[in-house]
């Protein structure tokens, strides 16, 4: 873990995180405090949660999240912290030939007892999924509310579905697979008012971009579903896909546009159509492992990796 040091312009490392993970997410809390959770690299691949302390300059476990083996599949995001700063993580289990073999949960630490308690407890309401799935990406909305979306390979098309925890059961959040058809490369956000967005690799729409807002009822799309980078290519794919929304409602997406020799996309919806953010068509000719966030004054920030070297890179758009 390393943290930007504006008085210096340089990078320097936050204490030494021990192991050698094979996924990690990263979420700074209310308090300051970093936590990192992070899936072992070992044959059981726990997944466990750390916190930092500043006084120690080290980084103490909050224990392991899950005592299942985590799949190797596509996990956008797994790792979310409430407005209380109590950690929360997604993680789906491997349980190879049984009921319950890439079903998604999530966990949330109580401090008290110093555990990790599953949401739905024990029962059958502990699963948010029916059956398999993949491309996971797992948020807590503003008010507190957990949510899922996911391909859902329990369903014929493979199409996405969302759903959020209601305090003592999973429910749809409109339609099972509302999609259609395959989706991939997920992401999830929120607006000021709770309302979830989903923005997706739509296969119904040959692979561009898909966005669409809850209205309470049902999912709707904005814009043009699977709308492209330039209207005189038709074989822009966005992969890698990342979804915020700023103060004012507004969706803003990034993504990686494999059909257009990997550039990276920052697009925002004005109301009627994706146009370029900043006016700027693309911010990188080759990216991928994008991530990206948005501050409380609606600072833009973008991090990928440079396909071409591999190093990591970042930006902030004013």
């Amino acid at each position: 873990v390393q943290r930007y040091n504006s008085n210096q312009g340089d990078w320097e490392k936050v204490g030494n995180l021990p192991g050698q993970p094979s996924l990690v997410g990263l979420q700074v809390g209310s308090d300051g405090i970093p936590r990192v959770a992070r899936i072992k690299s070992t044959a059981t691949r726990p997944l466990e949660v750390f916190q930092f302390d500043s006084n120690g300059n080290n980084w103490t476990s909050l224990g392991e999240a899950n005592d299942e083996t985590e799949t190797t599949m596509v996990i956008t995001r797994f790792f979310a912290l409430d407005s209380n700063d109590v950690p929360y993580v997604a993680h789906v289990s491997d349980k190879t030939g049984t009921a319950n073999e890439r079903r998604v949960r999530v966990s949330k630490y109580n401090a008290g007892t110093d555990s990790w308690e599953v949401l739905g407890g024990n029962t059958g309401n502990q699963y948010a999924s029916a059956g398999e799935v993949n491309f996971l990406v797992f948020a807590i909305s503003p008010n507190d509310i957990p949510y899922v979306a996911f391909r859902d390979e329990d369903e014929s098309n493979d199409a996405l579905t969302v759903m959020k925890f209601t305090g003592n059961d999973w429910d749809l959040v409109g339609a099972r697979g509302f999609s259609g058809d395959t989706a991939g490369s997920i992401d999830l956000a929120f607006d000021q008012n709770n309302v979830p967005y989903v923005a997706f690799s739509d296969h119904q729409a040959s692979r561009k971009a898909s966005v669409a807002k809850f209205n309470g009822t049902s999912w709707e799309f904005l814009g043009d579903r699977g709308f492209s980078i330039s209207p005189d290519r038709g074989s822009d794919i966005f992969l890698s896909i990342q979804l915020v929304l700023d103060s004012n409602n507004t969706p803003i997406i990034a993504a990686q546009n494999f059909g257009g020799d990997y550039k990276l996309v920052v697009r925002t919806f004005n109301g009627a159509d994706w146009v370029n953010f900043a006016g700027v068509s693309h911010i990188a000719e080759q990216a991928h492992k994008i991530s990206m966030a948005i501050g409380p004054d609606d600072e833009l920030y973008v991090a990928y990796a440079d396909k071409s070297t591999d190093k990591a890179k970042a930006q902030v758009f004013r």
